[in-house]
């Protein structure tokens, strides 16, 4: 991936976390439901707000920009997870994209390693983040 797609993300990043710290929601309903269906039993509200931003930042992309391929947004989800939150970010992270995929992007497989009916609970000793 280039560097400046990455970038970019970060960029997004930073301003997703600075909007969800003032109580300001860019994020869309249907993302926000995704996410919340497939977190199963956490609400937005007990997830870390950097982990919250990285998934709303990579179901975005899995949404809108098709020609990205669904291994290089978790990957980097993954990468922004592991860098700027805690070290089970990136698990957790990785856990609830790969367990939205089909309803995301209907007909691709998952991630390779990654069980397609597996669903993302959090990630082990605890909560989210």
């Amino acid at each position: 991936m280039t560097a400046g797609r990455r970038l970019a993300r970060e960029r997004v990043l930073g301003l997703l976390y600075e909007a969800e710290a003032k109580g300001v929601s860019p994020a869309g309903d249907r993302i926000d439901q995704l996410i919340a269906q497939t977190t199963l039993g956490w609400e937005l509200g007990r997830l870390a707000r950097v982990d919250l931003a990285i998934l709303r930042l990579a179901v975005a992309e899995l949404l809108e920009v098709p020609e990205v391929p669904v291994a290089v947004v978790i990957d980097e989800a993954v990468e922004l997870a592991k860098r700027f939150s805690t070290e089970h970010s990136g698990r957790f992270v990785n856990g609830v994209l790969a367990s939205m995929v089909d309803e995301v992007r209907p007909g691709l497989p998952p991630r390779p390693g990654e069980p397609a009916d597996e669903r993302a609970t959090g990630p082990s000793g605890g909560g989210p983040g």
